[in-house]
């Protein structure tokens, strides 16, 4: 028997932000997209981001998200911050105490970890799909940019009606 799970994106607590972020890959690209978004405690829009790199890994997509995200709260001088990645395996290879020394992405992994020893509170955890929907929009927008990365002051048109859902707290199913 399968069970059905609720997901839900869940508000940071105060005076935290949530930086949610994603890579995507679509077969036949010569290039990845990545994005994300920062919002409040009440899950409103504060800043996000597209963009897009020449390669095929999606591994490289997601990791590339997570560190603009949290280069985007630094410069907006967010210090207490909690972000959120449906990568497990971008997740994992950033907080593992060890990189793998010659791993393909290490020097990204490595750029990661130096912006989370700066003076600042981050709680980074790994999320399910459907609660990651805002940073999914924008990482699939970042894939088709005709710009390498993109700052958005407000929330491009395609986003509103995902970040109106995860203000009211609106769950999805995950199978």
């Amino acid at each position: 028997s399968h069970e059905v799970q609720e997901v839900t994106w869940c508000k940071p607590t105060p005076p935290m932000v949530k930086v949610n972020v994603d890579g995507s890959y679509k077969s036949g690209d010569l290039c990845v997209g990545f994005g994300g978004v920062i919002r409040d405690h009440e899950g409103t829009w504060k800043t996000g981001f597209s963009g897009r790199h020449q390669t095929t890994s999606v591994l490289l997509a997601e990791l590339l998200g997570l560190k603009h995200g949290l280069l985007l709260a630094w410069d907006a001088g967010f210090r207490e911050v909690q972000c959120e990645t449906d990568s497990l395996e971008a997740f994992r290879l950033v907080s593992m105490e060890h990189v793998p020394k010659f791993h393909n992405f290490g020097v990204v992994i490595q750029q990661i970890r130096e912006l989370l020893r700066r003076d600042w509170r981050v709680a980074l955890s790994h999320i399910l799909r459907q609660g990651n929907a805002c940073a999914d929009i924008l990482a699939k927008m970042g894939g088709s940019l005709d710009r390498p990365f993109v700052v958005f002051g407000s929330p491009p048109h395609s986003l509103c009606e995902a970040l109106r859902d995860d203000a009211r707290g609106r769950s999805f199913l995950r199978l």
